[in-house]
């Protein structure tokens, strides 16, 4: 048989008429990612670099923005838990205060004299003799 008419074995291809057979580009070589898988007749075609995500390699951009997104939803949900419990307090002392009828507290004399600052004041008019 001739050498382009014979089978090649895998990994590798011949997509000649009297070529010979040439193993498949190993695309990780590269850092690349297989799009097509070779063939006996096609070579392998290389796709983009894949990203290394390996499970115990975590990137820390990662860990970072998950940690200042939790930090951030932890403070809205804080900030609204305070902000309406503050809401509602305040609504049921407004709510309080506008049911009692107004009334001044009453003071006594003695009350009264002792927040008075009173200083002495002169009198004036005519004085008749």
């Amino acid at each position: 048989a001739k050498e382009g008419c014979k089978d090649c074995r895998f990994g590798t291809f011949n997509d000649q008429k009297h070529g010979s057979c040439q193993p498949w580009t190993n695309c990780s070589l590269d850092g690349k990612s297989v799009l097509v898988n070779g063939t006996k007749e096609s070579d392998a075609v290389c796709g983009p670099a894949l990203a290394d995500f390996s499970p115990g390699r975590t990137p820390q951009i990662i860990i970072f923005f998950l940690a200042l997104t939790s930090a951030a939803v932890l403070f809205l949900v804080l900030f609204l838990v305070l902000r309406f419990s503050v809401l509602k307090r305040g609504r049921k002392k407004l709510l309080y205060l506008f049911k009692q009828p107004f009334m001044r507290p009453v003071q006594t004399a003695q009350e009264e004299d002792a927040c008075s600052c009173r200083f002495p004041e002169e009198e004036e008019g005519e004085c008749e003799l």
